[in-house]
């Protein structure tokens, strides 16, 4: 128990000097379930080196994990947000967060490589995850520029 609070703690403090307490709105704990990793949502994952890093999900014509065929591995195809300005992590949410269907087209991938950098495109190895949790947000929709 003590454990799991630590961790805890140790989540809240990252989450907390990531995201403004206006444009979050909350978070939970998700098991390591490929089903849970969508196209357009938002996770803050402990990876099995002991950082946390969050992560905007992306997909390929709705898959945003697949399994290698030679190590049988799941791996999640995302961005991580380390790094990235607030007013492009703003701006790609406002757009995208919540819609798996913008999210998993193959030219959002490409653009979003270009706009944040292509060392922010990942694949995490679901078995390797620590922590996972999802991270909802408070995001009023606007017209998309």
């Amino acid at each position: 128990m003590r454990e799991f609070v630590e961790e805890n703690r140790e989540f809240l403090e990252f989450f907390n000097t990531k995201l403004t307490p206006a444009f979050r709105r909350g978070t939970r704990p998700t098991p390591p379930s490929a089903s849970r990793f969508r196209p357009g949502k938002v996770f803050a994952i402990k990876y099995d080196d002991g950082n946390w890093r969050m992560v905007f999900i992306v997909g390929k014509r709705g898959k945003s994990v697949y399994t290698l065929s030679t190590t049988k591995n799941t791996l999640v195809s995302c961005f991580t947000l380390g790094g990235v300005s607030n007013e492009i992590i703003q701006a790609i949410l406002q757009n995208l967060y919540n819609n798996e269907q913008k999210s998993s087209y193959l030219w959002i991938t490409k653009r979003l490589k270009k706009l944040i950098g292509s060392r922010n495109y990942r694949t995490y190895n679901i078995k390797k995850m620590e922590s996972i949790f999802e991270i909802t947000m408070n995001i009023e929709k606007e017209e998309a520029i």
